[in-house]
Order: C-alpha cells, then sequence, then structure tokens
C-alpha cells in the first residue's frame, strides 16, 4: 500500500515531467526470501546436429519479481539457450530467441546473478562493465561470449532494471540530436563491444538487447553500429531485441532507421515505451512489435492468482475508450500549448530541457538515488496518514503543493533528517518548478488523482510496464 502511495505521489506530484522516467524500471528494495515459480508453457524442441553431436538447450532462470508486482517475493522464470538461435536469419522475427534475450536483458540480481545466468546456458567470459560517464550517469552492461561451430556468439545486455544513478540521464533530453543520456549510454558500451570484437578471430554473430532503458540505449547502439565508417561485423549479423525500451532516436528525413533486424517488442498499454514524446521527434529504429494483449488480467492469473493489475476504467470516451489510448491520452495532454506561462510549459522538447531537466534530476538524485529507505518510507508513511485521514488529509496535501514554499517546507526536514548534503536555493527552486507544473500542463492529473478508479487507470499503465507482465505477454504472443 505506502509503495503504491509513493507510486501516486511521485506521479502526481511531478504531474508528468516525472513520468518521462517513472518505472524505468522501479529500484525496488531486494525482494523477500519466499519463491514461486512461473514456468513456461511444454514446447516441443527439436535440436538439430553438429557433426555428430547434438545441439542441448541449457536452461537458466531469472527472478523477475522483486519490481512491481510480486514484489514480496521471487517469481523465477525458467529461460533456454540452443545455438540454434542464431542460426537462422536476423531480419526473421524469431520467438525462442526474442525469449532468451528477454532473460539476458531482465536478470536483475547483480554481477554475480548476471554471470551465473549466462554461464548456466553455456556463455563463457560475461564480464559486466559497470561505468560513470559522468556524476550520476552510470551505464552498467554486460559482454557474454560462446564459441559454436559456425562462429562466435556475442551478447550485449544494457542493464535497465533496478538501478540507481542512471536515473537522471532518462531525463537528460538535450536540447538537438538522439536523447543525449542514451546515446553518451550507447557510446560508452560501442566502445567495448568494438574491443571485444577486435580480439575474436573468425565470424561474429552479435544480439544486442535491454530492457526499459537498457532496450533505448541497446536501439541506439544497434543504430551506431550499423553507421560506424569502419565496420568489424556485417549488418547482417547482427540480431537485435529490445524490450519496453523507450524512444530515443531522433528522426530525420535523410536518416534511415528502418532496419530489418531490429525488433522493439513493446507492450503498447506501457507508458514508458511511448516516451520520450514523438511530439519531440523521437522514435525506436527498427521494427516494433505490440505484445499487448487485452486478456492480459486473465493470462497473468494463470500463472500465478497474486500477479493482480490495478482495474482499468474508462474515464470518458471523449478522453480514451481502450487501454493502450491511455498513455496518448497523457502526453497529449502534458504537451498541448495552452496559455500558460512559459516557463512552465513542456509543449517542446526546449521547453522541457529548458523548464524541467536540471529541476527532475536534482529531485530524483537527492530522493530516488541518494535519500536513505527509510525516509521514504517515513515520506510514504506521511502520505498514507493524509489520506487515511479522508478529506481532511487530501485537502492537507493539496495545500502542500499548492505553492513552492509550502512543497519546500515539506521535503525539506526529510532531507535535513536523512543527512543529505544539498543546495537549499536548488531544492527551492526545484519546489517552485514543480507547482508550476502541477498546477499548469499537468492540472488535469489533479482531478484524476481525486478518484480511486482513476488514479487506478493511470498507476496501471505504469504497472504496465513491469518485467513479469511483459514476459507473460511476450510468451502468449505469436507474432
Amino acid at each position: 500500500m505506502k509503495k503504491k502511495i509513493l507510486k501516486v505521489l511521485l506521479g502526481f506530484s511531478f504531474a508528468g515531467a516525472g513520468i518521462f522516467a517513472l518505472a524505468s524500471c522501479d529500484n525496488s528494495s531486494e525482494p523477500a526470501n519466499t519463491s514461486y515459480t512461473v514456468s513456461r508453457p511444454t514446447t516441443t524442441e527439436t535440436t538439430p546436429e553438429i557433426s555428430e553431436n547434438k545441439i542441448e538447450n541449457k536452461n537458466s532462470t531469472v527472478n523477475l519479481g522483486g519490481i512491481g508486482l510480486g514484489s514480496d517475493k521471487k517469481c523465477e522464470v525458467s529461460f533456454t539457450f540452443n545455438d540454434s538461435y542464431f542460426e537462422g536469419q536476423s531480419n526473421v522475427y524469431n520467438k525462442d530467441l526474442a525469449l532468451f534475450l528477454y532473460g539476458a536483458a531482465s536478470v536483475n540480481d547483480g554481477k554475480e546473478g548476471v554471470s551465473k545466468f549466462f554461464t548456466d546456458l553455456g556463455f563463457n567470459n560475461a564480464i559486466t562493465y559497470p561505468k560513470t560517464v559522468e556524476e550520476y550517469h552510470n551505464i552498467s552492461y554486460t559482454i557474454a561470449k560462446k564459441a559454436a561451430k559456425d562462429a562466435t556468439y556475442v551478447v550485449v545486455s544494457v542493464r535497465g532494471i533496478n538501478y540507481g544513478q542512471e536515473w537522471s540521464s532518462n531525463f537528460e533530453l538535450g536540447l538537438e540530436g538522439d536523447h543525449n543520456g542514451f546515446s553518451k549510454a550507447a557510446d560508452v558500451v560501442l566502445e567495448d563491444l568494438y574491443t571485444t570484437l577486435g580480439n575474436i578471430n573468425g565470424d561474429v554473430k552479435i544480439a544486442l538487447t535491454g530492457y526499459s532503458r537498457g532496450g533505448a540505449v541497446a536501439n541506439l547502439l544497434a543504430d551506431k553500429l550499423f553507421n560506424l565508417p569502419e565496420k568489424k561485423i556485417a549488418d547482417k549479423n547482427v540480431y537485435t531485441y529490445t524490450f519496453e525500451a523507450p524512444k530515443g532516436i531522433l528522426v530525420d528525413d535523410n536518416r534511415k532507421i528502418d532496419y530489418d533486424n531490429v525488433f522493439n517488442i513493446v507492450n503498447d498499454a506501457d507508458i514508458v515505451t511511448a516516451l520520450a514524446p514523438s511530439g519531440y521527434g523521437f522514435a525506436r529504429c527498427g521494427i516494433d512489435i505490440n505484445i499487448y494483449n487485452a486478456d492480459v488480467d486473465n493470462l497473468l492469473s494463470k500463472y500465478d492468482s497474486e500477479l493482480v493489475l490495478p482495474k482499468f476504467t474508462i474515464i470518458d470516451e471523449q478522453y480514451f475508450k481502450e487501454e493502450t489510448e491511455v498513455k496518448d491520452f497523457i502526453i497529449n495532454k502534458l504537451l498541448t500549448d495552452y496559455d500558460y506561462d512559459e516557463n512552465i510549459k513542456i509543449n517542446t522538447r526546449e521547453k522541457f530541457v529548458n523548464n524541467y531537466a536540471s529541476t527532475i534530476q536534482f529531485i530524483f538524485n537527492n530522493i530516488v538515488t541518494d535519500m536513505k529507505a527509510a525516509t521514504k518510507e517515513k515520506i510514504a508513511d506521511d502520505i498514507k496518514t493524509k489520506v487515511d485521514a479522508g478529506w481532511t488529509g487530501i485537502l492537507e496535501l493539496m495545500s502542500i503543493i499548492s505553492d513552492g514554499k509550502s512543497l519546500f517546507n515539506f521535503l525539506n526536514p526529510y532531507f535535513v533528517e536523512d543527512g543529505l548534503t544539498y543546495d537549499t536555493t536548488e531544492l527551492q527552486n526545484s519546489c517552485n518548478q514543480i507547482v508550476g507544473l502541477i498546477q499548469g500542463p499537468g492540472s488535469f492529473l489533479l482531478t484524476f488523482a481525486a478518484s480511486e478508479e482513476y488514479r487506478n487507470t493511470l498507476v496501471r499503465t505504469v504497472d504496465m510496464h513491469f518485467p513479469i507482465v511483459n514476459y507473460v505477454l511476450l510468451e502468449n504472443h505469436n507474432a
């Protein structure tokens, strides 16, 4: 309950600006030791031969719990790898390869867990590179190799789950070109990948993958790899599968981005996949494959009855009729050019960057990344107490976000108690900007927040980003 309260606070207090990275991905604490298994439906496998030896399926498990749904227990999913996954053409979608790479993109239990995943599946020398691009601009990724009969297989998996300092670069769109935060990260990965390729003799086949932010970086990485002046690998030997990736490629009429060997697996009801907005000129390179299924609630319950999403409610048909339209409704409202002060608008990329990027980075760096878990818990408890008090408490919460000084007076004691080192003036300015956003472009969200049904509908579009939800959708999707 308290996690949901804090999620609603973030979603509505930042009133849309925070949505540019919300749930990319939930930075939850380590799950409890309870576990349950979600098993893939049984399928008949054929194992092709190499010389006199058969290729064997290898299996490993990934915990898709601990993030959002099922956060109080482990949710272990079995993933399989077979050398035959790389035998097909890279421009032909392969569901088995997609499922394997989903596991590679979703493994989130630290360096040792990532190494074990790849070792279990027959890969050697899985090296994880945690690197700092700039302060609060980290990137972590794994490069794993496997020698096969026809080639060396290299898998590059970019972390997009259970990270901290990488949050900041989600907001760093930059004023021009590709999404600056994602692009910087892709450059770092590309450098190590190119070094790896230079040390391999013979043919190489590469798979690029990532979930959420990791998917956005992998998408840009593929584009950069295809456009290198000196290539160490043929484009046809690059297999790219991203999952729930935000958009980071700047659309340009003179730029090729319709690659036929880049597959972006997206749940069309997940708001993260609609960010950064196409209204700012952003897109994903390659081909989007929509795995949304209107029967998602039933599919989840078949795996485990405790996997329950908030209920979707049609608020008004003039807003949306289907839940896949909710994300578009939210973003279109936020980007509408209303008659507000220019200093609080976000209807263009330039206005978002100039008005809010540094503000959001400051708040998220201090609260999401640096603040102690116990202090965040106190904030959630404080809010929950006010919500439980009924209208009296709701009015008190409304007064907190009525002006910048009131929001500052609410947050500052928590910053002081936590021992954070911060600029008081910057916190005050950030509070002023957030309140301006709430009372301006994000004001429609306050109306929605007044109703539990409406809140659930908005929270659901964020919960649609959780790994276990999209695993179930992918497993039940037939391209």
